[in-house]
């Protein structure tokens, strides 16, 4: 049996150098095509529908906070965000002082919360997650007492919380589309809205 020489072998040492690189770039090429369309940055509106503060008060607060916020993929299964919230309860309450007692309140609240949203379906129209936010609250009160002059205001903040048990994003069109949360913190318990992604 003939053995190949040594200039055979270098010809397809340099045939294949030569296909090698432009196979993986064909390769690249092809996964970026396929993920070309999954975006990374999203910025959303949304409102509460079921809020778990405000329900005390007379009339009850059916609509939570109002929520602006960006979400950026970091990988397919992690998105990094940031989110601002703005809620106001207005109207009459209870307190406990030697006993139950009405009076008149208007209280406003500000979160400022980073958010992780751990995506399970990560497709171009639709995302499925849950998640969880954690940050700050502000708040600021005006209490009024009924059979009295007597006025209460303050401001303060504390821990601002929200766990995502589903959540999920549906595209209309490439840039646009509807979300819905269902969750448990100071957005509520349902909250929707629209976004857009880029």
């Amino acid at each position: 049996m003939k053995t190949p020489n040594h200039f055979t072998i270098i010809i397809l040492l340099l045939i294949l150098l030569v296909h090698i690189p432009d196979e993986i770039n064909a390769q690249e090429k092809k996964l970026k095509n396929k993920n070309a369309s999954l975006s990374k940055n999203e910025i959303f509106v949304e409102v509460g529908l079921i809020p778990l503060y405000g329900q005390s008060y007379d009339p009850p607060r059916f609509f939570g906070p109002i929520q602006i916020g960006y979400s950026r993929s970091i990988v397919k299964w992690l998105n990094i965000g940031l989110n601002i919230g703005y809620n106001r309860y207005k109207g009459d309450t209870y307190g406990w002082i030697f006993g139950f007692f009405k009076y008149k309140s208007d209280r406003k609240l500000l979160t400022l919360n980073v958010s992780f949203e751990f995506n399970y379906l990560h497709r171009p129209k639709v995302r499925l997650f849950s998640g969880v936010e954690a940050g700050v609250g502000f708040t600021s009160w005006d209490n009024y007492f009924y059979g009295s002059k007597r006025k209460s205001s303050g401001i303060g903040s504390g821990f601002s919380f929200q766990i995502n048990l589903f959540s999920c994003r549906v595209g209309i069109g490439n840039h646009f589309g509807f979300l819905a949360d269902v969750g448990i913190g100071l957005r509520g318990l349902i909250n929707v809205g629209f976004f857009t992604k880029f």
